[in-house]
């Protein structure tokens, strides 16, 4: 499925500078990944003289890949607890849900599109999940508390069904809408199969 998007005008978009190293800073020394406790790291844009690396591995404080345990632990614990700390303005999910509905869908990515279409042929809720790590727990149990179904949309065998499951703890039955061969899914057979569970 496809749809237009619009993107908003430059000047109504909040934008958020990170803190810069200090005219002080020594730049053959700099580490650009030195962060103390919650703090972002302090890190020069692109072209202001400084040199670093920038990698998507585990890495130490310069930045180059390091698999040292210690390292590696490190980064691992102030990374959670960054995300921990800013859970409140990460918004994990996106709940429509018409008065008197037992039933939801809930998906998330190019599945979400054709799982919304199928719900409002259905007449019955939806959910998007915005984020997925950290999973949306709180909105996932309180959903569970208000309907009888959620029904969980995905293209793999359900790995995210399972982490339903895990947070809904028996409130709502859970079932999984799968597809695996590597085409998008079609409203129309996540259509059938809510109605085949009578929702």
């Amino acid at each position: 499925m496809r749809e237009k998007i619009e993107l908003p005008p430059t000047s109504a978009l909040k934008i958020i500078d990170r803190k810069k190293p200090g005219f002080f800073v020594n730049k053959k020394n700099y580490k650009p990944y030195a962060a103390k406790d919650n703090e972002p790291p302090t890190m020069a844009n692109y072209g202001e003289g400084f040199r670093f690396n920038v990698t998507g591995l585990i890495h130490d404080e310069t930045g180059f890949p390091s698999s040292s345990p210690e390292i590696t632990e490190k980064l691992i614990y102030r990374l959670h607890k960054k995300i921990e700390a800013a859970y409140k303005d990460i918004r994990g999910s996106e709940i429509t849900l018409p008065q008197n509905c037992r039933a939801v869908i809930l998906s998330y990515g190019s599945t979400f599109r054709t799982a919304k279409r199928a719900a409002l042929d259905a007449n019955i809720g939806y959910v998007k999940l915005t984020t997925i790590w950290p999973f949306p727990e709180q909105e996932i149990r309180e959903l569970a508390r208000k309907v009888d179904i959620i029904f969980v949309a995905e293209m793999n065998l359900g790995q995210l069904r399972l982490e339903v499951e895990r947070v809904a703890g028996g409130l709502a039955k859970v079932i999984g809408i799968n597809s695996v061969n590597g085409q998008l899914m079609k409203p129309r057979a996540i259509f059938e199969e809510i109605k085949s569970h009578g929702a």
